[in-house]
């Protein structure tokens, strides 16, 4: 038994799918999986009932054999009504799909039978926004944030094929009212081999999301905005240096810059600061000591600020490949760890485009963001930027091609302010 008894995951995407197999491998409760009713999910559904409802985790590193493995689901659907006698719901989707996700839920009748509800890499202000929007029903739920995913997960060739890269070492949670689910998630990511620190607040766990801090200096960037927006025909690689990617010495720049705007806004709201080389290293990928050192990493926070920038790009430059990989036998290459394509904008059937994932889930953060950082006056130059550079982009794009692109940016302000308005209600 996994100890959460029936556990019906809402996500779609590798990281939902990879979640819910994790849990279906270690316990015979059944797991259910929703997917969003959109023809992506429609043909991840078919997908996966022709394969008999299975899917199967695989990786080409050695460190990670331990974790391959196949499941079968008990249940898949897009209809809520259809899951009935769940205890725990495990929501792992992006920010903005929180949107269509909550209104489910509140209608949902069988909510009042859900003892626990788990939110896997919790965008930030998401634990307040759900207990906001569920009313009363929510006393009754211990609604957890999670800091992360478990691992990076990614599709084979099809929706029933998982591929995982790496896996994390440490994951924050938010402590639960219930002193038994707290053993039963330490007994749980203990098989995976990760580690647990239990926050007392959601906000600080939301607050140790690692995209808040590494996506943006790298999304918001010409190079990759160049990619998504303007549909350059060579590929850009999310973790790559220039011109293979963003990363440069100003990308790292601008790292530190909204590192520091955004510990200092979170610092006010209870997620105090941390040392953000031994987060990146430590608690997410980490590489072997001999290329980065014990004291380099400790000593971070006291070096100065040119000092810094060449410790996130030794850090950097150490993952464009993965260090604990085996060569491959033929060409000798290790595991091309940074290789993250760009998905782009792309046409939807009635002529308006659709903004993939990046940059809406790094412009929803960075307006969450502003808006707590005019609650508690403080200085948001970075944020400014980067947020006035989609908004440049988009506007662009719409104007050239005479289209709308969707979400559009006040759909993305107005949920990012139901999600300070909601993380400004629970600092009160």
């Amino acid at each position: 038994m996994n100890g959460l008894g029936n556990t019906l995951v809402m996500g779609g995407g590798a990281a939902g799918l990879s979640f819910a197999a994790f849990l279906k491998s270690l316990g015979d409760s059944k797991v259910g999986l929703w997917l969003r009713d959109s023809q992506r999910g429609k043909n991840k559904i078919r997908e996966i009932r022709e394969n008999h409802s299975t899917v199967r985790l695989r990786t080409k590193q050695a460190n990670l054999k331990e974790y391959e493995g196949g499941c079968r689901f008990d249940q898949i659907s897009s209809n809520m009504s259809e899951f009935k006698n769940y205890e725990t719901v495990v929501i792992c989707l992006p920010a903005c799909a929180y949107v269509d996700v909550i209104p489910l839920l509140s209608g949902w009748d069988e909510l009042s039978k859900v003892k626990q509800m788990i939110l896997v890499a919790a965008p930030l202000g998401a634990n307040a926004l759900v207990k906001k929007s569920l009313g009363p029903v929510a006393n009754e739920i211990d609604i957890l944030s999670l800091s992360s995913f478990i691992a990076a997960v990614k599709f084979g060739a099809s929706a029933t094929e998982l591929i995982i890269k790496g896996k994390k070492r440490r994951i924050y949670i938010s402590r639960p009212k219930n002193p038994a689910l707290t053993s039963s998630l330490t007994r749980l990511l203990a098989s995976w081999e990760i580690d647990i620190v239990w926050l007392e607040r959601a906000i600080e766990v939301e607050a140790r999301n690692i995209n808040i801090y590494v996506h943006p200096p790298f999304v918001i960037n010409r190079r990759v905005l160049d990619r998504i927006y303007l549909h350059q025909e060579h590929p850009v690689y999310l973790y790559r240096f220039e011109p293979e990617g963003p990363l440069s010495l100003t990308a790292f720049r601008t790292m530190l810059n909204l590192y520091n705007e955004s510990t200092d806004i979170l610092d006010r709201f209870g997620a105090k600061t941390f040392n953000l080389l031994a987060f990146l290293n430590d608690d997410n990928y980490s590489l072997p000591e001999s290329y980065l050192s014990r004291h380099d990493i400790d000593s971070f926070p006291k070096q100065s600020f040119e000092g810094r920038l060449a410790l996130l790009m030794a850090r950097y430059g150490g993952l464009l490949v993965d260090p604990y990989s085996e060569p491959d036998a033929k060409s000798g290459e290790y595991f091309p760890f940074s290789k993250v394509s760009i998905p782009v904008a792309y046409a939807l059937d009635d002529g308006e485009y659709q903004l993939p994932r990046s940059p809406v889930e790094e412009y929803l953060l960075l307006q969450t963001l502003m808006l707590l950082s005019r609650a508690c006056s403080t200085d948001a130059k970075t944020l400014h930027e980067l947020a006035e550079r989609v908004e440049q982009y988009t506007v662009e794009f719409e104007q050239a091609r005479k289209v709308r692109l969707t979400p559009s940016l006040s759909q993305i302000k107005s949920f990012a302010r139901n999600l300070a308005d909601a993380t400004i209600d629970a600092h009160l």
